[in-house]
Formats: C-alpha cells, structure tokens, sequence
C-alpha cells in the first residue's frame, strides 16, 4: 500500500482542527477514580438522616463538538449515617428512568433523554439504578479557589468525600471535594467533579473514536456530575 503523504497530512490537521474546536470539558475538579472500596457498616450509635428525594437530585454536564447538554437525575432513596456529629457512612440510589435534559425542550429532549436511557449510554433497561455508597469522609484541607468562578465546581469545600459509584453494573471507587451543612435535623451535602465515563462502560462516540471524529460526532469522555443531597433526621426516625 503506497503511504499518501499528502492525503494523511491533510487529514491529521483536519484531526487537530476538529479536536481544538471541540467544546472544552467543564471546569472542576477531576475526581480520583480507584478500585471500589471496602464500606464499613454503621456503628449502633450512628443515626440514619433519610434523603429527602424531593429535594435531592444529580446534574449532569456532557459537551461535545457542536456545544453541551446539562440535566438532572433523580435520586429515588438513601440515607446519610451520622454519629458524634459527624458524617460516618451512607448511601443513595440514582434512577436513571428518570433523566431529565434541562437546555432542550419537547421532541428534542424527549430524544435525548432516551438516548442517554438506551444501550449506547446508561442501558436503563438492563441497569435501572445507578448507586453511590461512602467509604469515607474527612474534612477538607486543600485549596480549590482556582474554581471560584466555575459554575461546574464548589470552590469552598469543606470535605472529602470517598465512595464506590455503580454505574452500568460497573464499580469503581471515587474522592471529591464537597460542601456539608448540617443544621439541626437537616444535612445538606454539596458536590460538583468530573469523571471520565468510559470508565464504567459508557463509551458511545469517544475521543479515541477515529471514526467518530471524521464524522464530527465526537463526544467529550469527560462528565461533570454533581450531588446535590438533602436528608432529614425526621424523616428517618418517622
């Protein structure tokens, strides 16, 4: 086969364009990704706070070439074990049956909202619920001001979160910055990081796709994800 050097210089600098065009991935942290991790059972004295899954949700930031979509996630159930004050353990689930796309609006959303539910992304059929489990908290040391100005990121954390997300029927083990308040019955807990999603398996229209990339399909690998968690004492102990 007789090696065209014109043809192939042309077409790795088409590459550099498309990928230099390529809308860039949010502005946050990157969340350390490990195997998943040993989860500790909670003490007797830990008290169970419910989440509120009326007031709890996960955001989704995806970008690609042609722009990005933002949306949510419901969070179904779970429960945040506090003891001495503290944050010792817990856990909620994600129902991906319910994915909303928060910039499109009827026949658009509605397609991408299945799309994301279909087998190239979260396959909801097989894997209806996604999951987050603590393996550890301990407060926040570090210095994130270099996101003050990102909506995609808490540029005040006031912890570090670790914990096994299940995603595709996949486990790995994650640590992120986050922001907790509790005030009496009430836990607020706050976080905004990226992950890469083929990590777990979602791989539809990667980076290292070559021809997805000619075809100008190319999707980020990187997603920003973040919790927004409410639980309540009350609700627990009703």
């Amino acid at each position: 086969m007789k090696f065209d050097f014109k043809t192939n210089t042309i077409f790795s600098l088409a590459l550099v364009v498309i990928l230099a065009s390529c809308t860039s991935k949010p502005k946050s942290n990157e969340a350390e990704v490990s195997e998943a991790q040993e989860v500790t059972e909670a003490e007797p004295a830990a008290v169970a706070y419910a989440v509120s899954s009326s007031d709890s949700k996960v955001t989704w930031v995806g970008t690609k070439l042609a722009g990005q979509h933002n949306g949510t996630i419901a969070i179904s159930e779970g429960a945040v074990n506090v003891e001495d004050g503290s944050i010792v353990g817990g856990s909620f689930s994600i129902d991906l049956t319910q994915i909303d796309v928060l910039d499109l609006e009827g026949e658009d959303e509605d397609n991408l909202a299945g799309h994301l539910k279909s087998g190239d992304f979260f396959d909801v059929e097989n894997h209806p619920n996604a999951k987050f489990e603590i393996t550890g908290v301990e407060a926040w040391s570090g210095d994130n001001s270099e996101f003050a100005d990102s909506e995609h990121a808490i540029a005040d954390p006031t912890h570090k979160i670790s914990g096994n997300l299940t995603l595709r029927g996949n486990t790995l083990g994650i640590t992120f910055p986050a922001k907790v308040a509790m005030e009496g019955d009430k836990i607020h807990a706050e976080a905004k990081f990226n992950i890469d999603r083929t990590k777990w398996g979602v791989s539809y229209n990667e980076e290292s796709s070559i021809d997805e990339i000619a075809k100008d399909k190319i999707i980020n690998n990187t997603v920003n994800v973040g919790f927004d968690v409410w639980a309540n004492k009350d609700e627990a102990s009703a």
